[in-house]
């Protein structure tokens, strides 16, 4: 617990994320970053859809494709502390997509600042390993079709 001078008030610390919103990057949730990365991806070019559905178990979240790429299937994660993971059914469902011959890739966005990580697909992924080296400020889409264009 924490004493507030203000009111002299003891308040109780959270360590729980609120609804999985982020404060310090406007208020977004996963949901909001998906989405702009989506409008992002086809305002340059792609065709790039969000597949939100709580109750498709397994399915991965975003679906890109860049002309000149690969087609890539996502699975976008907010990224609280150094670790982000594909759910089981998540990672099944990767699998078999590369298998296929499509491309898999986690990305990530610190809830905190909104920078972006994209690593390969894993079933566990870390900030430290993913790309580019330190994350990016940069615009989101524009980050990922570099991330695309450096494979």
């Amino acid at each position: 617990m924490k004493k507030n001078p203000a009111d002299g008030v003891d308040e109780v610390l959270s360590f729980q994320p609120a609804n999985r919103t982020i404060a310090d990057s406007g208020g977004k949730d996963e949901s909001q970053f998906k989405r702009e990365l989506v409008r992002g991806c086809i305002a340059r070019g792609a065709y790039a859809e969000r597949h939100e559905d709580r109750w498709g178990v397994g399915r991965l979240d975003l679906a890109i494709k860049f002309p000149g790429h690969p087609h890539l299937h996502a699975e976008g994660k907010l990224v609280p502390h150094q670790a982000f993971a594909p759910t089981r059914r998540q990672w099944e469902t990767g699998e078999k997509w590369r298998a296929a011959g499509d491309l898999c890739a986690l990305i990530g966005w610190d809830p905190r600042t909104g920078v972006m990580f994209i690593h390969d697909w894993a079933k566990e992924a870390s900030r430290r390993t993913s790309w580019p080296p330190g994350g990016s400020y940069m615009e989101h889409a524009e980050t990922l079709e570099q991330w695309l264009c450096s494979r």
